[in-house]
């Protein structure tokens, strides 16, 4: 599970290019802070500031660290290893400025305080609410006995004698209500099973809470920010539909598809329209491509065919792939899907079909011919029997 939450932890803040290490005695721990701190106390060791520090840390609890020079980081003891922490950052906040004065009054000198200025400018920003809400929702998840807390702590003048390098006085808490995180935490999770269960409605409904002014923390920010969080939400879809049972090659197709949109778009109202294009994109993926409800061999047979379409498709080629006898396959397709293999086979050429009449320019001949059919009129043919109308009017 610790191994589970520090991958976690890393993708998440991977997107705000913020990097999560692990800390602890075995580990390389020298550049957590990105080497600032061998500059001025080269005997300077993150570990035993780790060891030391997890003495007084409890379970439970993400420290929001603001280090002597005005750097963050965000601090969690994990359970498994004993001393050992998952360390976010470092990072600034968003907004704040480099004050010289401050490091003056810390009696640093010019040279010193260039070179800080320098190692400053290298370290990414991140909005407060952002980075303490998004952390408290992941590690609240893996806080199954009781509420996660969040404190916030300032770290002390550094003297000559290493020990007290590293000592911390607690600020007052100010970190906004937990309830509200847990709260989004969950509607979160509303979203993400109503997608598991290509529910568009609601998906809908459990997405607007989200947005909804008294949480919407997250959701307000710049431009930059609110692609931030699309991107993080295409991830949390991909996962979900990943977990209906979605076949991997369109999963990577429809996030890739969504990535691509996301990285253009430039106003919040195309943000908004888009976040609903992927609400309902990924629904419309679990019910055409979930396979959760059939057997193992049925599955294999239906990603068979979807990822083979525009090839030759028979029984007997599918059930020499699938390594089992036709009439078998036959009769297993049959009863769990209510269709036989070249019913849906024929059925999943004109929807696909269909879908490339409405949104590419594509000659009728050359859909037919994407969809592994050469002949026109038995194109045509086909297509009026499920569509209820010829290729040509339903383009229209």
């Amino acid at each position: 599970m610790k191994i589970e939450l520090l991958q976690v932890l890393q993708n998440l803040m991977y997107i705000h290019n913020v990097q999560v290490s692990e800390c602890n005695a075995g580990l390389d721990t020298a550049n957590v802070d990105m080497g600032l701190r061998k500059n001025f106390y080269p005997d300077f060791r993150w570990e035993k500031a780790i060891s030391t520090f997890a003495d007084s840390m409890q379970d439970n609890t993400l420290y929001i660290l603001q280090d002597y020079f005005e750097i963050y980081y965000a601090i969690f003891l994990t359970k498994s290893v004993p001393k050992t922490a998952i360390v976010v950052g470092p990072y600034r906040l968003t907004g704040t400025a480099f004050e010289e004065n401050v490091y003056i009054e810390k009696d640093f000198a010019s040279s010193e305080i260039a070179m800080i200025k320098e190692h400053v400018f290298r370290i990414p920003h991140i909005h407060e609410d952002v980075i303490t809400q998004q952390l408290a929702a992941v590690l609240s998840a893996a806080c199954t006995n009781k509420k996660l807390d969040v404190r916030h702590i300032k770290e002390n003048m550094p003297t000559k004698d290493m020990k007290d390098r590293y000592s911390f006085v607690h600020e007052q808490h100010v970190v906004r209500s937990m309830d509200k995180v847990e709260y989004r935490y969950s509607v979160e999770n509303d979203v993400l099973t109503a997608i598991y269960r290509g529910n568009i409605t609601k998906a809908r409904q459990a997405m607007k809470k989200l947005t909804d002014e008294d949480i919407s923390e997250r959701y307000i920010s710049s431009v930059q920010m609110q692609r931030k969080s699309l991107i993080i939400l295409n991830t949390l879809f991909r996962k979900a539909v990943e977990q209906a049972n979605v076949h991997p090659y369109y999963i990577d197709e429809i996030s890739y598809r969504f990535f691509q949109k996301i990285d253009i778009v430039s106003e919040r109202r195309e943000q908004a329209k888009l976040l609903d294009e992927m609400l309902v994109g990924y629904c419309e993926y679990v019910k055409k491509y979930s396979t959760q409800q059939y057997s193992h061999t049925v599955q294999k047979a239906l990603n068979h065919i979807h990822i083979n379409i525009e090839n030759k498709l028979s029984l007997n080629e599918i059930a020499s792939v699938l390594k089992i006898t036709p009439n078998y396959l036959a009769r297993q397709f049959r009863e769990e899907t209510g269709k036989t293999v070249v019913e849906y086979i024929n059925y999943t050429r004109v929807i696909t079909a269909a879908n490339k009449l409405k949104h590419t320019s594509l000659s009728i001949a050359d859909v037919a011919a994407s969809v592994g059919i050469n002949d026109t009129n038995y194109f045509s043919r086909i297509f009026r029997k499920f569509m209820g109308c010829s290729p040509s009017e339903y383009k229209k």
